[in-house]
């Protein structure tokens, strides 16, 4: 289904191929023509300067040897490792200055610190005290509460010592009365299945004998016997009175074998009803012995409760009293510690934790400021379809970026299904007898199906891209106009909100500077060493990040040369080409590239790699040079993430380092080779009027 979809669009897409054809070759001829007259400049990162806009179009119109997504592939690859150095340069910052601020610390210092510490371990020891106290009194009034609930269930049961000794004896004897009782049982119970055995055996042995009393009536039947010479009414003749000698004989057997089973069925009688008799007294005795075992148990649990209880609390008393001296104890440390905190406090002058809270509740009013201030922003009138323009931006950033990762594959699919339409072609040219040629031709036909579905396919997502970009403006149209309808008001929230979250900032770092001070003086020792750790660890950090940013832009500038390898070390060392300092743009008082009052999103950027150049792909959008914090998903939880940024860094402040980064465009080290660029050129204007002239089959 997707490919005939395909196909269809394509069908739409090449109704107009006249037009596409001439537009690309238009296209291929202009970039010849313009490299041709393009002097090879080399350009380095110290005047980085942004990229121009350029519109996607199929990767047939290449002018180099590297693809334009490649170059994007690399850019968005130099814009996350500068990213990343940006951020190991900050994480090495913040850790230099803890080092300084821990190396500090001197002896005076240290006392205050060590007295602090010996208060908090005075106070520490002290609380656990009174919660051991506590709990010992605790135990102690719960185990005299468990001891006098034993004894009143003890006395309530009516229980004593000796009356579990004979509960424990009747137990013992009724358990020898079910013992043998059960002997008995299973006795009776062999005799039981003897006697069963015996009656089944005689009964099969009279069946056995009635079958042959048949057997030699129906012989003297046979023999022309009659009934009543069996029954002796009438006289047999002499030849049949052997075989009547015989049926008398086996009808005596039969009486015999009668009674033996009458007697049988006697003893089986006798045997259930001996079995019966002993498992009633098995199951009386067993009964009597396990009620008498049960209260024999809970008299004896109620005195080992009893005992049990006792112990506890005579324990609980014992423990409740160590408890109470070693709380005492304590409370007289504590005010030992106190006492000298305080007397070497009016020597020294250290941050006490008195500022450090007021510090804190001065960093909470101005985050909640900054978070009702964010609020206004969604609560003007401007302000959702701001959010909304933002969101779309946001999500056609997102679309526009997953159309540019799929459209290489849809090309490369397409090229090599040219290349099959080619070969099949060639091979149907080829072709001698009509067999070979009607396969040839099948092929051929397959190969065309497979190059319109590609088409198509390129077709989709140049058409996603088109449209992305199209809502990317029109969202920040959008923005824009809400920012200055009702004469700017949304505009002044917003700088009323970046105001305020500067202020929370301030103030957070200002907390965050008198608890780092606090703690420092804790354990000056302990903390300049671990503060040394974290800034060697910090330094390997940049170092590799800044090794990783070297060469994602040394891979970059090998691409935009054309294949031609960029030298570790250039022949200028006044002026690298590899810029090691992403941090600074070309135009730092304008890091959202918005002051010219355009949209700065540059969401058509999509074979340099630009595509994320626009703060929207961070949550935010710039319009006339101004930063809107349009988180992704703003809506009632906004303010909540903001606020709960405000600890280390404002979203609005981390969003405009976010643009900065984004808009620095990558440096790019030209190729003097003059002559290449102008042979380059000139192929790409011949390729271009191929195109023109190319007459195509679909």
């Amino acid at each position: 289904m997707e490919n005939r979809n395909n196909s269809v669009h394509y069908k739409m897409y090449k109704a107009k191929k006249n037009i596409v054809f001439a537009g690309l070759a238009t296209t291929a001829a202009l970039a010849g023509l313009t490299l041709a007259n393009t002097n090879a400049t080399a350009v380095h990162a110290a005047t980085v300067a942004p990229q121009a806009a350029v519109t996607t179009t199929n990767a047939s119109a290449a002018t180099s040897s590297a693809t334009s997504e490649e170059i994007a592939a690399a850019q968005n690859n130099v814009n996350a490792k500068s990213a990343a150095l940006s951020d190991a340069k900050v994480a090495t910052s913040n850790a230099q200055s803890n080092f300084d601020a821990t190396t500090k610390a001197n002896s005076n210092v240290a006392v205050i610190a060590n007295d602090k510490v010996a208060v908090s371990n005075a106070q520490d020891a002290l609380n656990s005290a009174v919660t051991a106290d506590q709990q010992a009194r605790a135990a102690r009034n719960s185990a005299q509460a468990d001891l006098n609930t034993a004894k009143a269930n003890l006395s309530n049961a009516n229980v004593n010592a000796s009356g579990v000794a004979q509960q424990n004896s009747l137990a013992a004897t009724q358990s020898d009365n079910a013992a043998s009782a059960s002997a008995q049982m299973a006795s009776a119970s062999a005799a039981r299945v003897e006697a069963q055995a015996s009656v089944d055996s005689i009964q099969q042995q009279i069946n056995a004998q009635s079958d042959r009393i048949d057997n030699a009536a129906s012989k003297f039947y046979a023999a022309g016997g009659t009934y009543d010479m069996l029954a002796g009414t009438v006289a047999t003749p002499v030849k049949l009175q052997g075989q009547l000698s015989v049926y008398k004989q086996l009808w005596a057997g039969m009486d015999s074998l009668t009674d033996s089973l009458a007697a049988a069925q006697k003893d089986l009688k006798r045997a259930a009803t001996d079995y019966g008799t002993y498992k009633a007294q098995y199951e009386f005795y067993t009964k009597d012995a396990k009620a008498a075992a049960a209260q024999a148990k809970q008299g004896q649990a109620l005195l080992d409760a009893v005992n049990k209880a006792q112990a506890a609390y005579n324990a609980a008393v014992l423990n409740a009293q160590a408890s109470a001296t070693a709380r005492a104890n304590a409370q007289t440390a504590l005010n030992n510690a106190w006492t000298k905190l305080n007397n070497d406090r009016v020597a020294y002058n250290v941050p006490t934790e008195a500022m450090v809270n007021q510090a804190s509740d001065e960093a909470a009013t101005a985050s909640d400021a900054a978070a009702a201030a964010l609020a206004k922003t969604h609560q003007n009138v401007a302000g959702p379809r701001y959010y909304a323009a933002s969101d779309s931006v946001v999500k056609n950033q997102k679309a526009l970026s997953d159309a540019n990762a799929a459209l290489p594959g849809a090309q490369t699919t397409l090229s090599n299904a040219q290349s099959d339409l080619a070969a099949a072609k060639s091979a149907a040219s080829a072709a001698t007898t009509a067999a070979d040629k009607a396969a040839a031709n099948a092929r051929v036909a397959e190969a065309q199906q497979a190059v319109d579905d590609a088409l198509g396919q390129v077709a989709n997502y140049n058409a996603v891209i088109s449209h992305a970009n199209d809502e990317i403006a029109r969202s920040q149209k959008i923005m824009a106009e809400q920012l200055a309808a009702n004469d700017g008001r949304l505009q002044e929230l917003m700088n009323a909100y970046e105001a305020a979250a500067q202020k929370a900032k301030d103030a957070n770092a200002k907390y965050q500077s008198l608890k780092n001070a606090l703690e420092a003086n804790a354990d000056p020792m302990a903390a300049a060493t671990n503060a040394a750790n974290e800034l060697a660890a910090a330094q390997k950090a940049q170092a590799a990040a800044q090794a990783a940013y070297d060469q994602a832009v040394k891979a970059l500038n090998d691409l935009n040369n054309g294949g031609n390898v960029t030298p570790d070390q250039p022949s200028n060392p006044d002026q690298p080409s590899n810029p090691t300092n992403p941090d600074q743009p070309s135009n730092p008082g304008n890091n959202n590239n918005g002051s010219n009052g355009s949209n700065t999103n540059n969401g058509s950027n999509t074979n340099n790699g630009s595509a994320n150049n626009g703060s929207a792909s961070n949550g935010s959008a710039t319009v006339n040079g101004n930063h809107g914090s349009a988180v992704a998903g703003n809506g009632a939880a906004a303010a909540n993430q903001v606020v709960a940024a405000l600890g280390t860094k404002s979203a609005n402040v981390a969003s405009k380092e976010a643009s900065a980064a984004d808009s620095q465009t990558l440096p790019q080290t030209g190729n003097e080779n003059t002559s290449a660029v102008v042979a380059l050129g000139a192929v790409s204007a011949m390729f271009g009027l191929g195109l023109a002239a190319k007459k195509r089959e679909f």
